[in-house]
């Protein structure tokens, strides 16, 4: 099975295919705060991350993917959904995916099936990074320091005896407490 024939068996399948795995986003308890959106926008939603499959099949664009994760994960920050719903998301659509093509007597060969997997490993990879840039530079901002691209002078935050300082997940690296 080719690229092609992956794509048309899920365009084929689509509304099939979008309703189950619509229901499965809104009945599973992980992620609930996808609940308050219309179908028509989870439909959307997976329908773009789909199409960046399919981009990846044909092309294997890893700028392509990491430009969208990153923005994927950015946007989640500002819609307030928390980056483990996120990711929870992104492995639904993944095993939905397969269970589809299960069900329409569909297997993907070795080569297609690590393809895949590896396009919603650097999906998800690239949305959590986008995701903490967001949550980082939101915390600038909260504290009140220059905007991304102004000039930053890091200093470290005054230490007082016994109060161990705990990272509250601003930056990318950091050492977390």
């Amino acid at each position: 099975m080719d690229p092609a024939q992956i794509i048309q068996i899920m365009e084929t399948g689509a509304r099939q295919y979008f309703n189950g795995l619509i229901q499965e986003v809104r009945s599973n308890l992980g992620t609930t705060h996808y609940r308050r959106l219309s179908n028509e926008e989870l439909a959307r939603r997976m329908t773009a991350i789909y199409r960046n499959l399919a981009n990846w099949l044909n092309t294997r664009d890893q700028s392509a993917v990491r430009a969208a994760g990153e923005d994927l994960g950015k946007s989640r920050f500002e819609e307030g959904i928390p980056l483990g719903q996120v990711v929870l998301s992104l492995i639904l659509e993944e095993k939905y995916l397969r269970k589809y093509f299960a069900d329409q007597g569909e297997s993907l060969e070795e080569e297609w099936s690590q393809t895949v997997s590896e396009y919603f490993e650097k999906m998800t990879y690239y949305t959590a990074q986008g995701y903490e840039v967001a949550l980082a530079q939101s915390n600038r901002f909260a504290q009140g320091a220059p905007a991304t691209g102004e000039s930053q002078e890091r200093t470290a935050p005054p230490q007082s005896d016994g109060d161990p300082q705990i990272s509250r997940g601003g930056e990318i690296g950091e050492v977390a407490g």
